[in-house]
């Protein structure tokens, strides 16, 4: 059975990020005829661990034991089907939770989250306001999308949305994110401290409701 191209995808991830932090070039792989069974295999098995946590972004798994262990290191394709490359994961994304928030990777992966936000938000009708408070099953969907890493705490604060956090059990919270009120405590403070962030993140969020709402009226009439 030939590799898809999600397969495809997924070792072009792997070669960007294990090049990229070297500060080496790239080039995509587009041939993969020659590709030894072992790197088949595994490329079969991480399209399943993708498949079912969809969460994970590529790039940033493929990264995570660079970050952890040194760029000098190589880990081979087969290493990431193992718990180690699940645990550096974890690692970096509580890393880059509470990294310095007016720094250009923390700032534009905000924006990527209010990009996130408002898209979901126009898809389903709603306002900020309402994302802020809205319900999936029994867990609020900014929870939801906290732990699946599609937001950050960052932007968490800056929807102002303490009301609704406070209404979920402190063991529960933890559930979804670990350590998340020390999460929560450190960010703030972070949050609040920055020069830049917070002015991004408050403009952004200002124009974001200002289109959804018309939305909502547009849809109303």
């Amino acid at each position: 059975m030939p590799l898809t191209e999600k397969e495809k995808a997924i070792y072009n991830s792997y070669l960007i990020a294990g090049r990229t932090i070297k500060n080496k070039p790239f080039k995509l792989r587009q041939d993969f005829s020659s590709l030894d069974d072992q790197s088949y295999t595994t490329l079969k098995k991480l399209s399943i661990f993708f498949e079912k946590n969809n969460n994970i972004r590529h790039i940033d798994f493929f990264t995570a034991p660079y970050d952890y262990y040194g760029a000098e290191n190589y880990f081979n394709l087969h290493y990431y089907l193992t718990t180690r490359a699940l645990k550096c994961y974890t690692l970096y994304q509580k890393k880059k939770e509470t990294q310095d928030p007016d720094g250009e990777s923390t700032i534009s992966r905000c924006k990527e989250c209010c990009s996130f936000i408002y898209k979901y938000c126009k898809e389903n009708n709603l306002t900020l306001q309402e994302y802020k408070s809205i319900i999936n099953g029994t867990t609020p969907v900014i929870i939801q999308h906290l732990r699946e890493h599609k937001i950050n705490f960052y932007v968490l604060h800056g929807l102002q949305c303490d009301a609704t956090i406070r209404q979920i059990e402190s063991e529960l919270l933890d559930f979804f994110v670990s350590n998340f009120q020390n999460l929560l405590n450190e960010t703030r403070v972070n949050f609040q401290r920055s020069s830049r962030l917070k002015n991004v993140i408050r403009e952004a969020f200002s124009i974001i409701e200002k289109q959804l709402l018309k939305i909502k009226i547009t849809s109303l009439k």
